[in-house]
């Protein structure tokens, strides 16, 4: 495979703005003459929420990370803030709307000690007065005035639009590994595995110098079974298993979600089932000591 290679093209700053169902990031690149391009992101915060709080009336209040902070979320609760959240989901369309399993399957689910908890997803509504355009724009610009001021000031107004699919390949390819495998009739076969959906493509190499040039042998797919769905599935098990205590109320198991997502979803391979277990942590600190487990809930790697 040929290596990178120098730009020779008019110097320009590139901005790569990634909006995703949950989080979302922003990079950029600075194509200099005589250089090797390289991508660099530029969010101050690792993970940006792609939420937007909006008040009663429709008015954007905060964006981003903003609608986490302790000021916010407090008035969140006093003055019953809005949050949008998860609001790409809105744009599937019907025939990407995730399945939840059949009957039979639930059914020899359980016979092995594990239970179905996907429960029906449902896309959280925008409040009256704002529309899912408005959302992407009050966000977007958000996302663009987070870079430096000098990349601010460098960037025009073009806009372009690149296929997820194509964007996932061509960060795949940065792999060192790629190298040893990648010449011309290889098959490769990319997945992206996100928050709201799996996007799967296939892509057949061409040539290698002097650059790399693929094609698309078979239409990318997009199936809508992304990580929120796994943590949807959490929360519903968590509600049954915690129903009645005092932690089965929905602040505490938004809590417990959060840990999940943060720490037991991202541990678990399913490498050691079915004997594997994962364990959800819950509770504040001086809590725990009175209840059994001390604030941990065990799960099953069947149910995992």
């Amino acid at each position: 495979m040929a290596p990178p290679q120098v730009f020779a093209g008019v110097e320009k700053l590139v901005l790569a703005l990634d909006i995703g169902t949950t989080t979302s990031s922003i990079s950029v690149a600075h194509l200099a003459p005589g250089t090797i391009p390289v991508v660099e992101p530029i969010t101050t915060h690792e993970q940006v929420p792609t939420e937007v709080l909006y008040n009663a009336e429709g008015g954007v209040v905060a964006c981003g990370v903003d609608c986490r902070t302790p000021e916010n979320l407090e008035r969140a609760k006093a003055e019953g803030l809005h949050l949008a959240q998860f609001f790409k989901l809105s744009l599937h369309p019907a025939t990407m709307q995730f399945a939840t399993p059949s009957s039979s399957q639930s059914t020899s689910s359980s016979s092995t000690g594990a239970k179905s908890y996907l429960p029906t997803f449902e896309v959280p509504e925008l409040p009256p007065t704002v529309s899912i355009e408005s959302v992407y724009a009050s966000f977007m610009h958000y996302m663009s005035t987070s870079p430096p001021r000098i990349v601010q000031e460098s960037v025009d107004d073009r806009v372009r639009f690149t296929r997820e699919a194509e964007a996932s390949v061509n960060y795949s390819l940065k792999k060192e590994d790629v190298r040893e495998w990648m010449k011309p009739g290889a098959t490769f076969t990319v997945i992206d595995a996100g928050g709201s959906t799996v996007d799967i493509c296939m892509y057949m190499c061409e040539a290698i110098t002097p650059k790399l040039l693929i094609r698309e042998v078979k239409p990318s797919e997009c199936i809508q079974a992304g990580g929120v769905f796994v943590d949807r599935a959490a929360a519903s098990f968590l509600q049954q298993k915690l129903a009645g205590s005092m932690f089965g109320d929905a602040a505490h198991i938004s809590e417990m979600i959060k840990k999940f997502e943060e720490k037991t979803k991202r541990k678990f391979t399913g490498d050691e089932l079915p004997n594997s277990t994962s364990i959800i942590h819950f509770g504040a600190n001086n809590h725990r000591r009175h209840f059994k487990g001390s604030g941990r809930r065990r799960c099953s790697g069947e149910v995992m």
